[in-house]
């Protein structure tokens, strides 16, 4: 600063702007992280001096900062290189020339608490660091005096809040198509899958976790059938999954699933995943409970050998035996028995009972049958059965139960 002559009177530095703008002046503006350098010179404390003077003049910094594994432990600044220079020193490591300790800030605290702490320090550079203590950035006289070009200051400013709206809608975006996809999968009355191209899950539905024992579907991501199916099983579906990836076709094959501690025949697609060029991904996959349906066609192939039988005129005995076991195929739950009348009507005789013990047949021949519906309760070594009779059923034709 000169006076109208020309004659110098003072000198005004960044350093008496902050100090005559005050704290207060920040409290406005972004946070360190928006505002500090984020290249800067940084060497590891076993490097020389002169590695530290090439990096400042390159780029033109006027402090290099000395990190221990990324932690601050000291600067050197250009005041030190003018007290450096007095004291003749040949090229020395920068930990014995270094000053320390290091002043620094976090990367989230406001440019107020900077300058503030800058000013009680009597310090021009502060170092920011982040939440595991390494250094990140740098804030120094000239970055704060930047929020003065009001201009530049405004259109970053935008430009945060574009990219802050920008990133909110993309987070919003992702959250509502992941919740969308979980309620697609977890709708799925079958349990579905994906898997890498190393067969471990990638996502699964919530029908699968709970047919392994699982509440939570993402305790299976990372895992792979090994870790919830036998190993004969679970050698097997990765062996499909193999044989998917490598033709790069779609498979379906019937087998059986050990759900709820007991095999279950299953229906299951794998087809494999690529991407837009073409590169494998993995497997999607999906198994549906055809239990049913295997009862369902077992049922009718018994029903037909019986029909064949009694065509062929074979032994009532065993024609029955194939319409009780017909039943009981649809019904695994079930143990049934085929009960015939006598010529008046009064008596009964266990036609038909395969799974039935001997003692049930024991004590329903020559049981007397009433005339309309009753119930009967038979107790045979502990086990209370209850039978429903009718005189219409114990009537009805053998022809007739095959019809149905």
């Amino acid at each position: 600063v000169t006076d109208e002559s020309g004659t110098p009177l003072g000198v005004a530095s960044e350093s008496d702007v902050r100090q005559h703008l005050g704290p207060d002046f920040f409290h406005h503006l972004n946070d360190v992280s928006a505002l500090m350098d984020r290249l800067f010179p940084r060497f590891p404390v076993d490097a020389r001096l002169d590695n530290a003077l090439v990096a400042m003049e390159a780029a033109r910094a006027t402090c290099t900062v000395i990190v221990d594994n990324k932690h601050p432990v000291g600067i050197l600044t250009k005041r030190d290189i003018v007290r450096l220079f007095h004291q003749a020193e040949v090229n020395p490591l920068l930990s014995t020339v270094m000053t320390q300790p290091v002043i620094t800030i976090s990367e989230n605290s406001s440019l107020a608490e900077a300058a503030q702490q800058m000013s009680i320090a009597g310090i021009r550079h502060l170092i920011a660091i982040n939440s595991e203590g390494h250094a990140v950035g740098l804030l120094s006289d000239h970055t704060l005096m930047r929020p003065l070009e009001l201009m530049l200051l405004d259109e970053a400013d935008e430009e945060r809040q574009t990219l802050t709206r920008s990133r909110d809608e993309a987070w919003r975006r992702t959250a509502r198509n992941e919740r969308y996809q979980r309620a697609l999968l977890d709708n799925f009355p079958f349990m579905v899958w994906l898997k890498d191209t190393d067969s471990r899950f990638l996502a699964v539905n919530q029908q699968l976790a709970r047919s392994v024992g699982k509440n939570d579907s993402d305790e299976l991501i990372g895992k792979s059938d090994f870790d919830f199916f036998p190993p004969h099983q679970a050698s097997a579906y990765c062996a499909d999954d193999a044989l998917v990836m490598a033709g790069q076709k779609a498979k379906v094959v019937v087998e059986q699933i050990f759900v709820d501690n007991k095999n279950i025949w299953h229906e299951t697609y794998k087809a494999p995943i690529l991407d837009e060029a073409g590169k494998l991904l993995g497997t999607v996959g999906f198994a549906q409970d055809i239990s049913a349906k295997k009862r369902a066609d077992e049922a009718i192939l018994l029903r037909n050998a019986a029909l064949a039988g009694l065509i062929r005129g074979e032994p009532l005995v065993g024609v029955f035996e194939l319409i009780v076991l017909s039943v009981e195929a649809e019904h695994p739950d079930w143990q049934c028995a085929i009960l015939l009348a006598s010529e008046d009507g009064k008596h009964l005789t266990c036609a038909a009972a395969p799974r039935l013990p001997d003692e049930y047949a024991a004590a329903i021949d020559g049981m007397v049958a009433a005339e309309g519906s009753g119930a009967l309760r038979l107790i045979l070594n502990g086990i209370v059965l209850h039978l429903l009779l009718t005189a219409e059923l114990a009537h009805r034709r053998v022809d007739d139960v095959l019809g149905e």
